[in-house]
């Protein structure tokens, strides 16, 4: 009975399946990735405030940049007219007290004498007169006109920017030919002192001899 009851046990572990486990794999599975999408933060209403503020903030900015440069502008402009408006009143106040008239007198009174024929003190200021007509024209652009002795020719028409010691024809084309005797004084194109002038000695002649 046992020798059976042993062939009986090996015939059941012959019949038996045999179960083969698999070492396990040590490599480690990769997760797929997922891709986490950020939500983005609602946008509150004081970030939208601070961005209005920050906008008008860059127009006032921007307009206050272009409004220093018109009051920049302003004032270099009212300094111009200023300063124009002060050199007329210079330039009229010489004109009006004969400042510039005896100004050439004593220029041409200078000229007469020779050098060295007047006193030490009056010698050291001969170069004065010029010296003052050369600053006039530098600061102010005033000029003198025309030179004593000077003869020119004239249309009648040119008269009127002249003092005339004569009456002017009344042929406004007609040449007429005339002496400085005192030079005048101009600005630019302005004239503040007319010249004076008088008919040459030619002119008066050829009048003369054709009334004659």
């Amino acid at each position: 009975m046992r020798s059976k009851n042993r062939d009986m046990t090996v015939k059941k572990n012959l019949t038996r399946k045999r179960v083969v486990r698999r070492a396990p794999d040590k490599r480690k599975r990769r997760s797929p990735r997922v891709k986490v999408r950020r939500k983005k933060k609602p946008v509150t209403g004081d970030v939208r405030r601070v961005d209005a503020a920050v906008k008008r903030l860059e127009r006032a900015y921007r307009m206050a940049a272009v409004r220093a440069e018109d009051l920049a502008a302003l004032a270099h402009s009212l300094g111009e007219v200023a300063v124009e408006k002060h050199s007329n009143s210079i330039i009229r106040d010489l004109c009006e007290k004969q400042f510039l008239r005896d100004l050439i007198a004593l220029c041409d009174a200078l000229a007469e004498c020779a050098p060295g024929t007047l006193n030490a003190r009056l010698e050291s200021l001969r170069l004065l007169p010029d010296a003052l007509i050369q600053w006039l024209e530098q600061r102010f652009g005033v000029v003198p006109s025309g030179r004593a002795g000077e003869e020119l020719d004239l249309p009648a028409s040119k008269l009127m920017n002249y003092a005339c010691e004569f009456d002017p024809p009344s042929d406004q084309m007609a040449l007429v030919r005339v002496q400085v005797i005192a030079p005048g004084w101009k600005r630019g194109n302005r004239i503040l002192i007319p010249p004076r002038v008088r008919l040459s000695q030619q002119q008066t002649a050829n009048a003369g001899g054709l009334n004659g």
